[in-house]
């Protein structure tokens, strides 16, 4: 039922066309019914009309509908043709529903009554009732449901108590069971699929537990009726961390709790994450106000969507726009709400994801202000829920950790899924003695005891070595093909492929396997079998490509390998190359040399490695020692990309390296990097170690032929007042005739170099601006990836790369003004991942760098062009994830706000959008303008000032949010800016009389506000000489309109003098 039809039929009271009122109000009457086969129609059979007939429950209901102001009394008309359809109906299972939208009087009632009485049945809805119906949105049927009893056993005529009315219809206890098995029923496949059989015992309540139920308590519906605040309650939570930190179990768990909030989900490969969402609403309503029962439980709802990360390949974009639709029907819900008074609907959504694949979705969630992310919070468990959860696995499993286990054993036992393993692993053990625990000993020695469990009833030819052939092969299988299951004809192909003597034992194998849980049986179709764990798959495929490599004797295959295992997208790579260095050290000690140098140097695996290790640092993380000596070791990489990220994380501060590694380090991403225009930067890593004095420093540097690189160190030597210390050591080394043959240079390029020379020897202040310039832009910058495009394209497959390139074409397009397909376009871009955007980021302004003037900002040049690139201006409005700088003022002192003013574009406010969503920036040139031009404002044609106006008040505004709502109550403050200037301002009328009465007819809702700007402005006597307005105030006064305040924050930022 819609929320509205309530507020529609009180609102009927404002009406003063009788005629017009009563037929609205028949009309909502019936509409507001509930029914069974057929909606309420009008019938008139002979010398009566019914204003609605219909069955409900099998019952039949007629229906009378008054709007008469008066109050009806038991003499009047209006009640006796009610009266008597009634009895002509000889009671007969008929009953009545008076409606009327005004008073009716006490006799009415006890007529009412007394028909009850008689046998023939009916109520009344009347005046008041009907507020309180709207406030309460109480579904119609429910109304009907609870007057049926009423009428028959106690011969109630009217609803005797609203509250009474609100306990029939919201049972909290029927709602919490009701509400609770609907999410087991949503999240039934979930359940059956992921739950492990003794999840309740094992589970331990960890911080991300209490930081959920934090985050739930701001979304509890009394809790959203009483924020008044700005700052809405978070509703989206990403949690980001690695394979087997318990995201799953983290996930079941909210799943299966019920106490304080209601919680659902799924994984998100096994459903369309959307629909789930729509079909748990809908089914929620079917029977009453599902956002009614929420704040009669108060609980909030949860939606869980697990695993984003093990979307296949070639699903991701349409999963990304399941995603976006759920982004969506979150906003919808948040509207729904705001009518019941609520700051926002009481659901949060969670998402959880690998973190090494975060970067596929990040920009779906960006500009979004209801965002929390918990990134690797959950890999390990801490101290305290470590003890918790050894309590718990080893009661569950039968086994005790008799020693004190050593702090690298916790380490490695801290992580979720280590320790499951390991305690399956030891189950039925006793007392056990822990020593030194590494992952992939946790993962050995559990399949030496399944192998032995599988052994006990031994099957001919199913020899160990033939059991890790099968489960290695079928791993690896796994990954060629890119999925997480199998079918049994698959697995029957991999029995017979490694020993055909056991194709016709290939049911009795796999039955084996599922019953020791190595393999899991899909409960939706028992054709598919997955591994239990991703850890298994990961242990195995290691296993897979070491046994490979001993068997060939060389590391020929290794590139291929790795190939495959990064294009899959089901396991990290990273994590298969430790368990692969484990399997080597334990089995293969000969092979372990033999893999660590391929791996130190091989480029394709260091070209996706390095890059994740700087964006562990930059967000503060230190590199692990196997990560840190395998980049030690690579001594031979000429791979300029590779060497280049090499130094920088060995060189950052958190890595806390010896000096000697740093300098190696920077020697190679020297040499290997010639000719790269950006290699001065390595300098500003050499300074924060104080390694700019350092001999090889100092003989690589300045036998150096770029300018740049001479005048960044140089600099530094400066900045850091080295300069004694450095020419002293440039003397003792021979050095100082190369600064005599640079002093000698014509070449303009070393202008800056020679001015830093003479600096050095004269010891004089260096005072100049663009030194300072130089140094303040690029200090943070260090650290920027100088090769992006590079590594982008890298990561794309030929396919992604036409599709992107192909885009990009038709970008260049709309930049030419060739094709105006600026929707179609802006709608493919917010579905880019977020590499797809940064890549084309880099590249779509190629194609105009030659075009653009020196000293003009990009942005201010298309805006100064309009008419020629207006398509590219209204792409750039519809699809913020375009990078352009607005920030970047002119040679002409001209700023991106300025140009917008004196620019051709029509609908400026739209454009104030444009560079507000990218952080617009006030400044001191915006300031001068806007006080230079306000006082010139009486010489402004109309079109001129309405631009201006809007634009000022913009600035003003400051803020995206509410530019967006200026945007929409342009027109009213127009309205407001003509009172004030005392002409009209924005509207094509002649009279500001004309300006006055269009707002007091069609902008009602803001009308008291108009009417203070009136007598603020001074403007009343002036007009209460013209009847129109006289006319028009008094029809507004006497319909008392309801007034809307939700833009009244950007009214005080325009107009404060109105609200003082």
């Amino acid at each position: 039922m819609e929320v509205s039809i309530y507020q529609q039929i009180v609102e009927l009271k404002q009406l003063e066309n009788n005629t017009e009122r009563g037929y609205r109000f028949e009309a909502l009457i019936r509409e507001i019914q509930p029914w069974d086969l057929r909606p309420p129609i009008v019938m008139s059979p002979k010398s009566e009309q019914l204003d609605g007939v219909y069955q409900y429950k099998g019952i039949t209901f007629i229906i009378e509908s008054k709007a008469v102001k008066k109050t009806i009394t038991p003499g009047m008309k209006e009640w006796e043709d009610y009266e008597l359809k009634l009895r002509r109906r000889h009671g007969n299972g008929v009953i009545g529903l008076f409606c009327s939208l005004f008073s009716v009087s006490d006799d009415v009632y006890q007529a009412s009554t007394d028909l009850n009485k008689q046998g023939y049945h009916n109520f009344i809805l009347a005046d008041d009732t009907w507020e309180s119906l709207n406030n309460q949105n109480l579904d119609f049927r429910h109304v009907i449901d609870y007057m049926l009893p009423s009428i028959r056993l106690k011969y109630l005529p009217k609803i005797d108590s609203i509250d009474n009315l609100k306990k029939y219809c919201f049972d909290k206890t029927l709602i919490n069971k009701s509400i609770t098995n609907l999410c087991k029923k949503q999240s039934s496949l979930f359940l059956k699929r992921y739950k492990h059989k003794f999840h309740e015992k094992l589970y331990v309540r960890r911080e991300i537990d209490r930081q959920i139920e934090s985050i739930l308590l701001h979304l509890r519906p009394n809790v959203l009726k009483k924020n008044k605040t700005k700052e809405l309650p978070k509703q989206i939570i990403l949690i980001r961390d690695y394979s087997g930190s318990g995201k799953t179990t983290l996930a079941i768990q909210s799943v299966m709790q019920d106490y304080n909030f209601f919680g659902f989900g799924s994984s998100a490969k096994d459903v369309e994450i959307d629909e789930l969402l729509d079909s748990f609403i809908d089914r929620l309503n079917q029977n009453q106000s599902a956002l009614q029962e929420l704040i009669t439980v108060n609980k909030p709802l949860l939606y869980f969507v697990d695993s984003l990360d093990e979307t296949v390949q070639e699903q991701i974009r349409n999963k990304r726009k399941e995603v976006i639709s759920t982004l969506k029907k979150l906003d919808e819900l948040n509207s729904a709400a705001s009518i019941q008074k609520l700051a926002s609907y009481p659901l949060v959504l969670v998402f959880t994801i690998r973190e090494e694949y975060w970067r596929d979705w990040d920009d779906l969630f960006e500009g979004r202000r209801d965002v929390i992310i918990i990134q690797k919070r959950i890999t390990s468990y801490s101290n305290e829920e470590l003890n918790v959860a050894l309590q718990n696995y080893s009661a569950v499993y039968n086994y005790s950790i008799v020693n004190e286990i050593n702090p690298s054993s916790k380490a490695i036992l801290s992580s979720p899924i280590n320790l499951e393993i390991f305690s399956e692993g030891v189950e039925y053990e006793g007392d056990i003695f822990v020593d030194e625990v590494w992952e992939g000993k946790i993962i050995s020695n559990y399949f030496k005891r399944k192998e032995e469990n599988i052994f006990k009833h031994p099957i001919i030819g199913f020899s160990p070595s033939i059991f890790n052939l099968i489960l290695s092969n079928l791993a690896f299988n796994l990954i060629k093909t890119g999925s997480v299951s199998f079918s049994r004809g698959e697995f029957k192909v991999i029995i017979n492929s490694v020993s055909p003597f056991l194709d016709g034992y290939f049911e009795l194998i796999l039955q084996k396997l599922i019953s020791e849980q190595i393999l899991v049986s899909d409960v939706e179709n028992v054709n598919f079998i997955r591994f239990r764990y991703s850890k298994f798959v990961e242990y195995l495929t290691a296993f897979y490509i070491i046994s490979k490599v001993e068997e060939q004797g060389n590391t020929s295959s290794l590139g291929s390998f790795t190939q495959r295992v990064f294009d899959s997208n089901i396991v990290s790579m990273y994590s298969v190359l430790s368990l692969m260095k484990y399997i080597a050290r334990t089995r293969y000690p000969q092979l372990e040399d033999t893999l660590n140098k391929y791996y130190a140097n091989s480029n394709l695996y260091l070209s996706r490695r390095l890059p994740l290790l700087r964006s562990e640092i930059s967000l503060g993380e230190s590199t692990s020692n196997d990560d840190l000596k395998m980049l030690l070791e690579n001594t031979y990489s000429k791979n300029p990309k590779i060497t280049w990220d090499a130094f920088f994380i060995v060189s950052a501060k958190n890595n806390k390296q010896y000096k000697l590694n740093i300098l190696e380090t920077f020697e190679i991403a020297w040499e290997t990097n010639e000719g790269n225009e950006l290699r001065w930067k390595l300098i500003d890593k050499l300074k924060s170690h104080n390694l700019l004095l350092e001999e090889r420093i100092l003989f690589r540097v300045l036998n150096s032929l770029e300018p740049k690189e001479w005048e960044v160190y140089l600099g530094f030597i400066i900045q850091n007042k080295l300069d004694n210390e450095f020419l002293t050591l440039c003397e003792q080394a021979g050095l100082l005739k190369v600064f005599e043959r640079i002093s000698n240079l014509e070449d303009s390029d070393w202008s800056q170099v020679k001015k830093l020379v003479r600096v050095l020897f004269n010891h004089d202040k260096f005072i100049s601006g663009d030194f300072e310039c130089i140094f303040d832009e690029n200090k943070d910058v260090v650290e920027d990836n100088v090769d992006e495009l590079q590594m982008l394209e890298s990561q794309f497959s030929l396919y992604q790369l036409q599709e992107l390139n192909r885009l990009l074409e038709n970008l260049h397009n709309i930049i030419k003004s060739n094709s105006n397909a600026v929707y179609p376009l802006s709608h493919q871009i917010a579905m880019l991942s977020h590499p797809e955007l940064a890549y084309i980021n880099l590249k779509l302004w190629s194609n105009l760098q030659d075009e653009v003037p020196l000293g003009t900002p990009l942005f201010n040049f298309l805006v100064s062009n309009s008419i020629r690139f207006i398509n590219i201006l209204l792409l750039l409005n519809e699809s913020p994830k375009i990078a352009i700088d607005v920030n970047s003022i002119g040679d002409d002192k001209k700023t991106a706000f300025q140009e917008i003013i004196q620019s051709n574009l029509r609908n400026k406010v739209k454009f104030m959008q444009l560079i507000y969503s990218r952080g617009y920036a006030r400044n001191a040139y915006d300031d001068s303008f806007i006080e230079k031009n306000t006082k010139e404002i009486t010489d402004f044609s109309k079109g001129d000032l309405t631009d201006f106006l809007l634009c000022k008040a913009s600035y003003y505004l400051n803020d995206l949010g509410k530019i967006r709502k200026l945007y929409v109550i342009e027109k009213i403050v127009l309205t407001l800016l003509s009172f004030k200037y005392n002409r009209v301002i924005g509207f094509g009328f002649n009279a500001l009389i004309q300006v006055v009465n269009n707002a007091l007819q069609h902008y009602t809702e803001y009308g008291d506000l108009i009417l203070d700007s009136l007598v603020h402005y001074k403007r009343v006597n002036e007009l209460s000489q013209k009847p129109s307005f006289n006319k028009k105030l008094e029809e507004y006064q006497r319909s008392n309109y309801r007034q809307n305040h939700e833009h009244d924050d950007v009214f005080r930022i325009i107009f404060p003098e109105l609200f003082k």
